[in-house]
């Protein structure tokens, strides 16, 4: 057997891990127009790359602010939405950095229960 050990050219692929939230279109939407207002009404500043919503998308908004991560994976209909577990500091416990997820967000004005905090471990294909 013959064993490539260089790239593979016709071969793509990524994957995530990360605390947080998979949230269909429509509750993407709602959460973008939340964000968007406070941007607007300069309540939260708005990340140094990122233009706006309806040019750039939800998960291009999360990928740059703070420490959270944004995913929308091609031909999925749904969003990843949360914080690798590399932000996780060495005396914090998971209910605490999942706490502070939700009090992040909270701060951009998305309200969320502590129980729909999952840790989510994806690959996909593009």
């Amino acid at each position: 057997m013959k064993i490539r050990a260089g790239f593979v050219s016709n071969s793509s692929s990524s994957s995530f891990c990360l605390f947080g939230f998979r949230i269909n279109d429509k509750v993407g939407a709602q959460w973008a127009k939340v964000i968007q207002r406070k941007i607007n009404a300069g309540e939260i500043s708005k990340p140094k790359y990122f233009s706006n919503m309806e040019n750039e998308g939800l998960a291009s908004f999360f990928e740059e602010y703070q420490e959270f991560s944004g995913y929308y994976p091609e031909g999925h209909r749904h969003y990843f939405i949360g914080m690798s577990p590399e932000y996780m500091k060495m005396d914090e416990t998971r209910r605490e950095f999942e706490n502070r997820i939700i009090s992040k967000l909270a701060e951009l004005g998305i309200e969320v229960n502590l129980e729909d905090i999952q840790l989510y471990n994806e690959e996909y294909y593009c």
